[in-house]
């Protein structure tokens, strides 16, 4: 199979002259200006620019099971390589039953019978996903499969078969470990142990992957997590970023300490300021350090009820949106609704009532809170060399295109120049982790490759190429085809 790409500016060779490029199976085999060129397809770029894939470095698509969705393709915004497995939690390697995740994905009729990394592929290539997959793998994970679903922190002894179990699994093409720092303040992780995990995953060469908490002093995380750099140097990216309501002082010191220790941390800016849940926000904590069951049976109990509800804190309203997951079907009323719609619906008068009721209602999981971002503190971020792009957690709908709709929203509202916002989501996030498909556009390297004009400050996508083969083509899917199980491009 070849393919034929003329008349393109290719962003990394000269974004100004228009060249032609040459796929022969699933590599460039030709670069340059060519005539009258045979090949079975032929794509006229008509000037259009033409990158390597986009890397969305931050996304928990597996954490909502979009990536199992038939109506869900991130590939028509022009990402061909997504990091998952974030916020401490992945679906592999997934060695028992993990009866959080079985109930979760019971209402999408997804059995999670994989063992490793290799059979999750297998699962996920076989549904057509024309993506390059990489995977964090996750503390709760590992936490669970030693402790059999005991919440509380691991010993002396049990840390030590944590300690050797991740080295293991770091030998593989799992990309590194991933915690939320939620376990640290529930106390399920002490700084001394992720000291030790930390150097762990530096002498394997791998990435801790960080989620930041919520309305949190982020400064002296921060500096916590700069120390351990300085002792094991680790890689560190950190997740959630913008979701700490940082003020613009506090933002502009945190960069600069950042700047210091590059290129051993990073941190990745997503669209929004979310609460993955609503018992983020609102559950005192002594509530929240229980199980997912036993939260459940303490919302459910009216004298339990009438005591949390004096202590939540106050709101507005009209800053509650809430979104919910193909997971419940029964509760999809809820979709994209204001929690003053929710009342009205429930006929409750108490908001603090409502929450609960919609907590019990959709069993913890599928409802975000939801504000906008501050674009003075977005703009100091993004020109940070730290900085990276991603569209974290809020892919709930198959309509809602957020990896390409924040970039858009960087252009149309200038908040950097088109070359720097485009190295944000190729080069940069391919230098850190390690994909070396991306040093240079050049003859023999894969051919995962974007096209796409910019019309009214925005980014149109023109095509995808995937492994060599067309996949959209003008907003139409061209091509539905079974992947090698063994492919790796972002490691190669």
């Amino acid at each position: 199979m070849t393919l034929f790409i003329k008349n393109a500016k290719i962003l990394n060779i000269d974004k100004n002259n228009k060249l032609d490029i040459l796929i022969s199976g699933n590599k460039i085999s030709a670069i340059g200006n060519f005539y009258n060129k045979k090949a079975d397809k032929i794509i006229d770029a008509d000037g259009s620019y033409v990158s390597y894939g986009f890397i969305d470095i931050y996304n928990e698509l597996d954490h909502n099971f979009k990536i199992f969705s038939s109506g869900f393709d991130i590939v028509q915004e022009g990402v061909l390589n997504v990091l998952i497995g974030h916020s401490g939690i992945s679906l592999v390697p997934i060695f028992y039953y993990f009866d959080g995740f079985k109930k979760y994905s019971s209402g999408y009729g997804i059995n999670l019978n994989w063992q490793d990394l290799n059979q999750f592929n297998d699962f996920l290539y076989k549904q057509n996903k024309n993506l390059n997959f990489k995977t964090l793998v996750g503390f709760q994970n590992l936490k669970h499969l030693i402790l059999r679903n005991k919440n509380r922190n691991l010993n002396q002894k049990e840390f030590l078969i944590f300690l050797d179990i991740l080295n293991n699994i770091l030998k593989s093409e799992i990309l590194g470990l991933s915690l939320d720092w939620e376990n640290i303040e529930l106390e399920f992780l002490t700084l001394k142990q992720l000291e030790n995990i930390a150097n762990t995953i530096s002498k394997n060469s791998k990435i801790l992957s960080i989620t930041l908490p919520k309305e949190k002093n982020i400064e002296n995380i921060v500096k916590i997590l700069i120390n351990i750099i300085s002792k094991t140097n680790v890689k560190i990216l950190l997740n959630n970023y913008l979701g700490g309501y940082l003020n613009h002082q506090t933002n502009l010191n945190i960069l600069k300490l950042l700047e210091q220790f590059y290129p051993n941390i990073f941190f990745t800016l997503n669209p929004y300021k979310i609460e993955n849940y609503l018992i983020d926000k609102f559950l005192p904590l002594r509530i929240k350090k229980n199980s997912l069951e036993n939260i459940l049976e303490i919302i459910s109990d009216e004298w339990f009820i009438k005591r949390i509800i004096n202590e939540l804190p106050n709101f507005n309203l009209e800053d509650i949106l809430i979104f919910q997951t193909e997971n419940n079907l029964k509760h999809h009323t809820l979709n994209n609704k204001q929690l003053k719609e929710v009342m009205n619906l429930y006929e409750i008068d108490n908001p603090k009532l409502a929450l609960l009721k919609i907590m019990l209602n959709t069993k913890l999981r599928s409802v975000i809170f939801e504000k906008n971002i501050d674009f003075d503190i977005l703009i100091d971020a993004l020109l940070s060399k730290n900085s990276f792009i991603g569209s974290g957690w809020i892919y709930l709908d198959n309509t809602k295109k957020v990896f390409i709709d924040y970039i858009n929203l960087i252009l149309s509202y200038k908040l950097m120049n088109f070359d720097n916002l485009i190295q944000k989501i190729t080069l940069c996030p391919a230098k850190f982790l390690g994909l070396k498909n991306y040093d240079n556009f050049q003859i023999g390297r894969e051919a995962d490759l974007v096209g796409f004009d910019i019309i009214n400050n925005e980014i149109k996508i023109k095509f995808v190429i995937y492994q060599g083969k067309i996949v959209i083509l003008n907003n139409k899917i061209e091509n539905q085809f079974q992947k090698k199980i063994e492919h790796d491009s972002l490691l190669n």
